[in-house]
């Protein structure tokens, strides 16, 4: 739970922080590519949460919100974790993200108010309300790694 606290409160500080390549050593920029690696794990990690608890697989009442909760806050500025000159090193991500980073920025603001209306969903509690706005979340996800992520 203190690495989620951490990790949600550094996504909000890089919301906050516009990123300018000049201004980052390849060191710094080694750190944002293993820095968003760890939030996509966060992010498909409370992804197979809610998963798991749509399914019936797990029954732990009021888990889904801090999974919700979560996702929104991970979404919130996705371009950030793609400095300019990040396209290095261990990374899945295409060139596509930095040659054409207007598609790059509205697949991420899509999936930004997907899972903004997911948590949403959730705190309806309606289930099939959740349900499609989860398959939707997913869907937007889907799309962009297939833009934008490299198979390995």
């Amino acid at each position: 739970m203190r690495q989620l606290i951490l990790t949600l409160g550094c996504v909000g500080l890089l919301a906050a922080s516009p990123i300018h390549a000049e201004d980052l050593s390849a060191e710094s920029i080694e750190g944002y590519i293993k820095y968003r690696d760890k939030v996509m794990d966060a992010a498909s990690a409370n992804m197979g949460g809610i998963a798991k608890l749509l399914s019936g697989h797990v029954n732990l009442p009021g888990r889904m919100a801090g999974h919700a909760q979560a996702l929104e806050n991970l979404m919130t500025d996705i371009p950030a974790l793609f400095p300019e000159g990040s396209d290095f090193g261990e990374t899945d991500a295409k060139a596509e993200v930095w040659s054409d980073s207007k598609k790059f920025s509205l697949a991420a603001e899509t999936a930004q108010g997907k899972a903004k209306m997911l948590n949403e969903a959730v705190t309806g509690g309606d289930k099939k309300a959740i349900a499609a706005a989860f398959k939707d979340l997913g869907g937007s996800c889907k799309a962009c790694h297939k833009k934008f992520k490299a198979k390995h």
